[in-house]
């Protein structure tokens, strides 16, 4: 790509990918993961969130699974419960974490068959364990 003119979505999604890339060698360097977050720009700045976090046992340490593990009895789960599996409606989920500015559905679940990110009030995802 020739040098930046302006920032647009299209230019913004190519630099963010290339920054990505970019620090692909830092993450391995020091044993961490790195991912883009999202982004702002205007016509002559782009600024990016860039989000690390430590690698134990293969897993990423995520914000939200840190959250969980620290924060889980205040929504009337366990620690332990991280990781667990519940069904609701069709399908199985897992715990992946707490989103703790999410007040209504602040448990992150993934769906086991497609890993797609699912939100669940912790109500739900107590009773849903609980069987």
């Amino acid at each position: 790509m020739a040098k930046v003119k302006q920032f647009d979505k299209a230019t913004c999604r190519e630099v963010g990918d290339a920054i990505e890339q970019a620090l692909k060698s830092v993450a391995v360097k020091y044993g961490i993961n790195i991912r883009k977050g999202n982004g702002r720009f205007s016509p002559d700045t782009l600024d990016l969130k860039i989000h690390c976090a430590r690698v134990q046992g293969g897993k990423v340490l995520s914000k939200e699974a840190s959250d969980f593990k620290r924060l889980a009895s205040l929504y009337g789960l366990k620690p332990s419960d991280l990781g667990r599996t519940f069904t609701a409606g069709n399908g199985t989920y897992k715990i992946t974490g707490l989103n703790t500015k999410a007040h209504k559905y602040p448990i992150n679940a993934t769906k086991v068959t497609t890993g797609a990110g699912f939100k669940f009030p912790e109500k739900r995802v107590k009773l849903l364990l609980d069987k």
